[in-house]
Order: C-alpha cells, then sequence, then structure tokens
C-alpha cells in the first residue's frame, strides 16, 4: 500500500463537519446492552434489531470527542518522542458484547473504553513521561475519571500499559457529547508488540486469551515473554513468574518448541495478503477488514466520519455470526501507520517473533 497523509483537520474544520449525535437516554442505553449481551430478552419495546442500533449510536457518538483527544494526544506524545505512533479506534461490536456478557454488573452506558486512543513511545520512561503531562497540564473540556497504571502492576495475564480514562465536558456541537468517556492508552515499544502478538494468537486460533481463556501454554507463553520484556525495561514482573532472565528462558524454551515460536508468527507474517487499496488524501478514517480464514486483508478509506460509522455498524452486523471476519474503525495519520498501529489486523507479529529470538539466544 502506498501511504497516503491523513487530511489533518482544523478545529474549525472539526466542528463543522456532521458528527454523530446520542439519540436515546442512559436507560434506553442500558436496556440495549442488556439485549445484545443476551441479560435480556428482546421484547415489544426493543427488539434485537433496535437495540443494535442504539449501541450503534450510542458507540458512534464518542466519534467526535475522541478526535479531540486524539489530536492533543499526538502533539503531547510529539513532546516525548518525535517518532511517537498515535491511533484512535471505536471499539468492536463484538468486544463489547463479550466485555458486557464477561461482566455482569457492566453497563453499556458507563463503559469507559468504547471509545480510545492509544499513543505508542519508544520507553517506559517516555510513558511516565507523557503521562506526568497530562497530570500536570489538565486537559481542558476534560473531567479526569481514573487511571490504571498496569506497568507497575502489570495483569496476571501479563498485560502492561498505562491507561487514563476521562469525561468529556465540552460545549462543542452544542454540548451534545457532555459526559461520554473516552479512553486514553499509553505503552512503550515492546509492550505494544507483546499486546498486538497475543491479539494476532487470538485472532488466528481462537484461543481467547484477552479474555483469560484458551491453551494454558500460550497464557503462560505470554506471561513469561512479558516477564522477560519487563526485565528489559527494568519495570515490575508478572506476578508468578521466574525473577531472573535465565529462569524465565528455561520455562520459555519447551513453550517455544510446543507451540511451534517463533514459526508460528514468522508464518503468519508472511502468508497474509493485502488487498490493493486506494485511498483518497483527504482520508480521516478506515475500516480495516480482516479474514481470518482466508488470510486477506483490506481497508477502506472515507472522508467524513459520520459515513464511516455508518458503513462500520452495517459490515458488523453482516459478520455478527461469522468470527472469522473481523472489522475496525480506525484513525491513524497515514496508511503505513496502520499497520503500525494495529499489526494484529494484518496477522503481522514479526517484530515480537524477533524479540523472542533474541531473547532465546541470549
Amino acid at each position: 500500500m502506498a501511504s497516503v497523509l491523513t487530511h489533518q483537520m482544523s478545529v474549525q474544520e472539526a466542528e463543522s463537519m456532521p458528527w454523530t449525535k446520542p439519540e436515546s437516554g442512559i436507560s434506553r442505553v442500558t436496556a440495549a446492552g442488556k439485549i445484545i449481551s443476551g441479560k435480556k430478552q428482546p421484547n415489544p419495546e426493543m427488539s434485537m434489531d433496535d437495540a443494535l442500533n442504539v449501541a450503534g449510536n450510542w458507540r458512534t457518538a464518542h466519534g467526535y470527542p475522541l478526535h479531540v483527544f486524539k489530536q492533543l494526544l499526538r502533539s503531547r506524545a510529539k513532546r516525548v518522542d518525535n517518532r511517537a505512533l498515535v491511533a484512535q479506534r471505536l471499539k468492536r461490536l463484538p468486544s463489547i458484547i463479550a466485555k458486557l456478557t464477561r461482566f455482569h454488573s457492566m453497563q453499556l452506558s458507563t463503559m469507559q473504553d468504547l471509545g480510545g486512543c492509544r499513543a505508542v513511545v519508544r520507553r517506559p520512561s517516555d510513558v511516565e513521561a507523557l503521562v506526568r503531562i497530562y497530570e500536570s497540564e489538565p486537559a481542558t473540556a476534560a473531567k479526569f475519571v481514573g487511571k490504571k497504571d498496569y506497568i507497575a502492576a502489570p495483569k496476571s495475564d501479563g498485560y502492561r500499559s498505562v491507561h487514563l480514562i476521562y469525561e468529556y465536558q465540552g460545549l462543542s456541537q452544542g454540548g451534545a457529547f457532555q459526559g461520554l468517556q473516552i479512553e486514553l492508552q499509553i505503552r512503550s515499544r515492546m509492550q505494544h508488540a507483546w499486546a498486538t502478538a497475543l491479539e494476532t494468537i487470538d485472532t488466528f486460533t481462537d484461543e481467547a486469551l484477552k479474555s483469560g481463556l484458551g491453551n494454558p501454554s500460550w497464557k503462560r507463553f505470554f506471561e513469561l515473554t512479558s516477564s522477560a520484556i519487563a526485565l528489559a525495561e527494568k519495570r515490575p514482573l508478572v506476578p508468578g513468574t521466574p525473577t531472573d532472565l535465565e529462569g524465565i528462558k528455561t520455562e520459555l524454551r519447551p513453550l517455544c518448541r510446543e507451540l511451534r515460536v517463533p514459526d508460528m508468527f514468522h508464518g503468519l507474517s508472511v502468508g497474509v495478503k493485502m488487498l490493493d487499496t486506494r485511498l483518497r488524501r483527504d482520508t480521516v478514517a478506515y475500516i480495516l477488514i480482516l479474514n481470518s480464514e482466508k488470510k486477506v486483508v483490506g481497508a477502506e478509506g472515507f472522508s467524513a466520519f459520520d459515513i464511516a460509522s455508518d458503513r462500520y455498524m452495517e459490515m458488523e452486523k453482516e459478520n455478527l455470526d461469522k468470527p472469522h471476519i473481523q472489522t475496525v474503525l480506525v484513525s491513524v495519520d497515514s496508511v503505513d501507520a496502520l499497520k503500525k498501529a494495529y499489526p494484529s489486523y494484518y496477522l503481522d507479529a514479526r517484530s515480537f517473533a524477533r524479540m523472542i529470538e533474541k531473547l532465546l539466544s541470549q
């Protein structure tokens, strides 16, 4: 794919664009979440299609505050790492349903990560520097909700990143988006490589590792590799893993033989086919489409977020019962950056494979 620079909108241009606004109240959004997750049966007041439409509108309404937060995140991330990768995405419908199903008390109306921005910087010290900027320079038109530091205290599965949650308070667009929450994820390049490698395995093998399920060998593999990265970055290790590199390698080597690592990651990377996609220079959003059975990735570019969001919802409905077809609506600075920000959708984890090879050769 040729690199095409995304059109960078000014504040005035963003204000004048047709952004999707919330069409339902909190109680109706909550009810829709219960229906799509199976906690409540469809009824005459709300069919399954109605619930999907309400959920889709609620998610898409996060588009404007998400754009605002991404612009700020980009400018701040470049202050600590001029090669920082910044992207935004709306949470996939299957992921929304899975999260609502997994956490019984979770409500669609209060889900904090329907809209998310991500910054990938070089080192964990850059992560900390960027977090300090947010702590010392409060974001305007935003209320700080909370911080989850999974680098200082890694999750038991090995996931490491810092999450900052904000509630949009701006009066733009008539105040239509006040109260919507946006999650910022800030991680190092090595942490990003680990996270997207796990997503790649989930996608290709249906392991559901992100949900705490799947093959125990794969789960242990990612716990150990996360701790190996933590040792390299001089940060806290994953609970229950060896505390030195030799101990990690001793346990990791037989797992790599069993799971055919790193050959598995190299094979996925080499086998995927990129569909030729022609994108306009004024593209502001992309829909990535992955068929994990055929190992084919395509992308559609859009010059308006509302059009992209409508098409995204159509595609998700069409493929809701086809787990091998995944779509994601994203915005990044260039087409090339799509592959760097979302390598799991390209079944590409070569950087992680090289990292493991280097680790085992030491």
